[in-house]
């Protein structure tokens, strides 16, 4: 008698603390609140764009099970980080450059090789290929669950004094180039002698002349106003900067089938949005450099810098390999 007079004490008290209990006033189960973070990149770009859409279909399609929160800039950290919290569960889903993921699964630098790729259209369908979900999969067993790749987008040459058409025009320019191994070694290659700055510093380093160029697509170097202390752009396209949409385990696990369902129909939505946005970006990006007066080379020797960017892929292959690379190539029919 006594054990069925504690048993039923103890339901009321759990109805009566729905919030402990993990229910709600109607009895209904609690939605699971998540937090969706851009990294450190603003809501006006690809990847804040991104994120809102996220947010906004996990929202709809969770039909009131799933209560997401977007962040953007740095309001839950930077995108470094972002990636150690998605590992212990503090962030739920976030997004960044691959190259803040590289720590994690190294691998992942392989679509970061010079000229890897040859247009949107083709880095897209290799991502979202089998080769894409390879590396995606590689994340679980770092406690981390690869959604999608986004991107940041091909990258262009600036610099404040002259136009580069071919290898020999960089020579000697001091370049803010990204950190990776392999893209020191490119600009190396190249002759320019390159140096790592924070992007919040880069502005400020490009006006003062503390270096003469960087490397960015053009949505980066409009949106940050790049251009206005870089007269010559040169439409390289020497590397593809994909980012990493990913989950913390510790969450996903949380989610049943249907909220599971939901969430990859919203990831398939984000990243069309996202990409959408790089797009519309980059064709925006154009006219706003004409428009002041920068002088783009749209046709630099390509195949020459082409030849020397390949040289660096051994600083990889010594590492990982050329399986990665040569599943690359075969997807793209070379």
């Amino acid at each position: 008698m006594k054990k069925k007079l504690s048993l039923g004490l103890a339901m009321v008290i759990c109805m009566g603390a729905l919030s402990g209990c993990g229910g709600s006033e109607d009895g209904t189960p609690k939605p699971i609140s998540i937090s969706v973070v851009s990294g450190s990149m603003s809501e006006n770009t690809p990847a804040g764009v991104g994120v809102k859409t996220l947010v906004e279909k996990l929202n709809e399609y969770g039909g009131g099970t799933i209560e997401a929160t977007a962040y953007y800039d740095t309001a839950l950290g930077d995108a470094k980080s972002m990636v150690q919290s998605l590992q212990n569960g503090t962030v739920d889903i976030g997004v960044a450059g691959s190259s803040y993921f590289s720590s994690i699964v190294p691998e992942v630098q392989v679509l970061e090789l010079p000229y890897m790729f040859d247009s949107y259209e083709q880095a897209r369908s290799i991502v979202d290929g089998e080769v894409g979900q390879e590396l995606l999969g590689m994340f679980e067993v770092k406690n981390m669950v690869g959604l999608s790749f986004w991107e940041i987008g091909f990258r262009q040459l600036s610099n404040k004094d002259r136009e580069i058409v071919n290898v020999e025009d960089v020579k000697g320019l001091k370049m803010r180039t990204l950190t990776a191994p392999v893209q020191v070694s490119l600009w190396e290659s190249y002759g320019a002698l390159p140096t790592s700055i924070d992007s919040s510093e880069l502005y400020t380093s490009l006006q003062q002349g503390v270096i003469d160029g960087q490397e960015n697509p053009l949505s980066e170097i409009v949106s940050k106003k790049l251009y206005e202390v870089q007269p010559h752009v040169s439409m390289t396209a020497h590397v593809y900067t994909p980012m990493v949409l990913g989950m913390s385990k510790l969450t996903y696990d949380k989610f049943d089938d249907a909220q599971k369902e939901a969430l990859n129909k919203a990831v398939l939505d984000a990243t069309k949005a996202s990409r959408d946005t790089v797009n519309q970006m980059e064709a925006d990006g154009l006219v706003t450099l004409q428009e002041a007066g920068v002088s783009i080379v749209m046709e630099p020797n390509i195949d020459e810098f082409k030849e020397i960017g390949k040289e660096s892929y051994t600083i990889f292959t010594e590492k990982y390999g050329n399986e990665l690379i040569d599943k690359i190539n075969a997807a793209k029919g070379e």
